[in-house]
């Protein structure tokens, strides 16, 4: 006989099944409301970005156009006159014979004070051989510098000369006694004959003693040649 007091045997109990929230259906809805919000965003970010790229080049190249556009002068403004010492023009070098100076040096005006190198109170021949003197020895000085071009050479010289127009006695009386004649184109032509070069000679300022320049002081003899006169 069973004992009524005795314990029946406990049934097993099931294990509770786990669901899946992603496989829930509140999960599938909560995913595609995030899909569709990722991509409206995406859709409206493009949509921003295009418009961003269309507007703004835009707006430089029409910011750089008005930056570079020339400035229209005014109307009515007066013309700005030029300034006449900016291109100051050098006295001719061919004079007529009525023209020419008997002369030993050239007055001293505004325009001629810096070929005054040997501060004399006067332009004549010493100036010129200064000068030339640093040509032939490559010396520099900047006070010789007339074209400063931080060279002393036949194109100062050029400067120098361009003073003398009208005065040949002071320019080529390379014999310093007051006059032209035969002995200033004899020591030219000595120099001619044996190909040397000073400076001082060189009239034209072409870098060489020549027919050239013996041309040159057969002129200026013929207009005040043998003219002597008080230094």
């Amino acid at each position: 006989m069973e004992n009524p007091t005795q314990d029946s045997p406990v049934p097993p109990v099931p294990k509770p099944e786990v669901v899946s929230v992603l496989n829930s259906p509140k999960a599938d809805t909560s995913v595609s409301h995030l899909a569709v919000f990722m991509i409206v965003g995406v859709f409206v970010l493009m949509v921003l970005g295009g418009i961003l790229i269309a507007v703004g080049p835009k707006n430089d190249k029409e910011q750089k156009a008005d930056i570079s556009a020339p400035l229209q002068p005014t109307t009515g403004a007066p013309a700005l006159k030029q300034n006449q010492n900016d291109s100051p023009q050098m006295p001719e070098k061919s004079v007529h014979s009525t023209e020419v100076s008997t002369a030993t040096y050239v007055p001293l005006n505004s325009d001629n004070l810096a070929f005054d190198v040997t501060n004399d109170g006067k332009l004549d021949v010493n100036d010129i051989a200064t000068v030339s003197s640093y040509v032939d020895t490559h010396r520099y000085t900047a006070v010789y510098d007339f074209n400063s071009d931080s060279v002393i050479d036949v194109a100062d010289l050029a400067e120098i000369r361009s003073v003398y127009a009208g005065y040949p006695v002071a320019e080529f009386d390379i014999t310093y006694d007051g006059k032209l004649d035969i002995n200033d184109i004899s020591t030219v032509s000595s120099y001619v004959d044996t190909h040397r070069y000073v400076a001082a000679y060189d009239f034209n300022s072409d870098a060489v003693i020549d027919v050239k320049d013996l041309a040159m002081i057969r002129s200026a003899v013929a207009l005040a040649g043998t003219v002597t006169t008080n230094k």
